[in-house]
């Protein structure tokens, strides 16, 4: 039995200083999680508490599957907990009213600091960045992402080009400052 493994099965049984270090070990992660896709701090802290509360009453029925699995199983949650929240709180609006930018080849990504290209994805309007991450970072399908989130195919299409478009205004208006 791994390390994590044995981490795993004593947080099932109800040993809370094996969830504490579980927790320490994930926290950060689910955290970043939820606030790629509900991008204020507050809620994003409620996604992680209730994402670890779903954690542990539900330990029991995880299965592990080697190195990975937990933080795969931990993923799968956090993402439907931040996805359940934006359904929940009616904020995965559809955006229709920005003006569509021209269509370029875009800017160079690469001179502009990872830090700076989450920030400008948490400035996205809420449906943007939803089907954003869930598209890019989640890497599933226009048809997928409209089961997820109870919209057309062409509106999870249509939402990833206009979040594009934002995002490539947002990298040249960086470059020009900088």
């Amino acid at each position: 039995m791994t390390p994590e493994e044995h981490l795993i099965h004593s947080a099932s049984n109800g040993d809370n200083s094996a969830r504490h270090e579980l927790y320490i070990r994930y926290s950060g992660y689910v955290m970043a999680l939820a606030l790629r896709y509900v991008a204020d701090r507050d809620i994003a802290c409620d996604v992680l508490q209730d994402c670890f509360v779903q954690v542990f009453t539900s330990l029991h029925k995880f299965s592990y599957r080697g190195e990975g699995s937990f933080k795969a199983w931990i993923h799968r949650i956090a993402v439907n907990m931040s996805l359940g929240y934006l359904r929940n709180e009616s904020h995965n609006s559809v955006c229709n009213d920005l003006p569509d930018v021209p269509d370029d080849t875009g800017p160079d990504m690469s001179r502009v600091p990872m830090e700076e290209i989450m920030r400008m994805i948490g400035m996205l309007p809420t449906g943007y960045r939803t089907v954003f991450n869930l598209y890019v970072l989640e890497q599933k399908s226009h048809k997928e992402i409209a089961a997820m989130l109870d919209i057309g195919e062409s509106t999870s299409a249509s939402q990833y080009l206009r979040a594009r478009k934002m995002l490539a205004r947002m990298v040249k208006d960086y470059e020009n400052k900088h």
